[in-house]
């Protein structure tokens, strides 16, 4: 009788033990929306990658250039990249407000091309 009342006492103990492990692992997480704009022409640009710098952590913008991606921690920076627009970086310190990011358009012209073509029997 004492040797069960000693094993239920140890498997409380081990199970209360267990639950409060599992508190201190639970991380509560932070949101961050924004849009991303062209700089020039104020309309939203789609597929804009969307990373925190220093992590494998990162998300793309929407059709409308929306995104949002979770953090555990502030502050964080937050890189953006896209195809024909100069890389963006934002430290972000709150996230009560959405961030709002104007991307610079980076075109470039390449060299001028000639095509010639002859005709051979």
């Amino acid at each position: 009788m004492l040797i069960m009342r000693k094993s239920y006492r140890f498997l409380a103990a081990s199970l209360i033990a267990s639950l409060f492990s599992v508190v201190v692992f639970a991380q509560t997480t932070i949101t961050l929306t924004g849009t991303v704009r062209n700089s020039s022409s104020k309309e939203v640009v789609p597929a804009v990658s969307v990373v925190v710098k220093g992590t494998g952590l990162g998300t793309y913008t929407n059709s409308n250039g929306e995104f949002s991606i979770k953090v555990v921690k502030l502050p964080v920076t937050l890189v953006f990249s896209s195809i024909n627009y100069d890389n963006y970086e934002v430290t972000v310190n709150d996230a009560s407000t959405p961030i709002s990011v104007d991307f610079k358009s980076n075109t470039t012209m390449g060299t001028e091309v000639v095509v010639a073509a002859t005709r051979t029997p």
